[in-house]
């Protein structure tokens, strides 16, 4: 017994410290990467490792820290600044929400279509924004025509208009589902004030807690209870 208990005290030791040092290693590589990204983005005068830490942040750690820096690395290596980075988190993590797919996968196409103008990899989060129409409302906005802006400002006008589609459409969905709750909401609270007010004209209550189904007793009211025989056969 004692030879047990003693294995199982070491055993249990040696499992302590190599989580403790796994922890400890994760938390060195994190920071270790977030000084890497920091200086890699010194040379574009953008904080990459905090921007990399707000991503996370905004999609509530959804995806790992890794799977945020890479996202935050390929947004901004395509030229975009932090304020696409940061509404492409939330309208990934909206589009997660409401359309029940994969928080990374999202990320993935939604940073991959916007920095490659590839529109087939956002349909299937309900995103179907069309290239031409993005770049020349771009254009008319700054009144310029469209075979004068640069490749960038290309990216720039397709990333602006999938964002704003991504943001009006997962709102509406959000409101749709909150309107729903409350819908629901309103009919139990009706039914229930439906329920006390027939109590009240009956004069009597409608729940009797320790025989509700009759088994041990008659029912108190014919036509209830003849109510509640048809619809049960």
């Amino acid at each position: 017994g004692g030879l047990v208990r003693l294995y199982a005290t070491f055993a249990a030791n040696i499992y302590a410290v190599g989580a403790a040092f796994n922890a400890l290693s994760q938390a060195m590589d994190t920071t270790n990467m977030v000084k890497g990204l920091d200086q890699l983005g010194a040379a574009t005068g953008q904080n990459l490792g905090g921007l990399s830490k707000r991503f996370e942040q905004l999609t509530e750690g959804a995806i790992s820290f890794k799977d945020a820096m890479a996202a935050t690395v390929k947004v901004t290596s395509a030229g975009f600044g932090s304020d696409t980075v940061e509404r492409l988190a939330v309208v990934a993590k909206k589009a997660s929400q409401s359309l029940g797919v994969d928080m990374a996968d999202a990320v993935s196409r939604l940073s991959r279509g916007i920095t490659k103008i590839e529109p087939e990899l956002l349909d299937e989060l309900g995103l179907f924004t069309k290239i031409d129409k993005a770049q020349e409302d771009y254009a008319r906005s700054l009144g310029r025509t469209v075979t004068s802006l640069s490749d960038f400002e290309k990216r720039q006008a397709f990333a602006n208009a999938v964002l704003t589609e991504g943001e009006k459409k997962f709102n509406s969905i959000e409101l749709q589902i909150v309107q729903d709750a409350d819908r629901l909401d309103a009919l139990g609270a009706i039914g229930l004030t439906r329920v006390i007010q027939v109590s009240a004209e009956l004069k009597r209550p409608l729940y009797h807690a320790e025989d509700p189904f009759f088994t041990t007793r008659q029912p108190d009211d014919s036509r209830l209870y003849n109510r509640w025989e048809r619809a049960c056969s």
